[in-house]
């Protein structure tokens, strides 16, 4: 395991690399969901959708 201040300090050094893995991490996971619920519920998702669209 990494400690904390090493972590702050990578993230501080490489601000730009950091955000970049995190966008790719939140993006693998997004994805991953997506390919699940569509996978288990494919009639389901458009009605959710069009509900969260409208919600916003």
């Amino acid at each position: 395991m990494l400690s904390w201040k090493k972590l702050i300090a990578n993230i501080a050094r490489d601000p730009i690399v950091f955000v970049l893995q995190f966008a790719v991490v939140i993006f693998l996971i997004s994805m991953v969901f997506a390919v699940g619920s569509s996978a288990t519920s494919q009639r389901a998702a458009p009605a959710a959708f069009d509900r969260s669209a409208i919600a916003y």
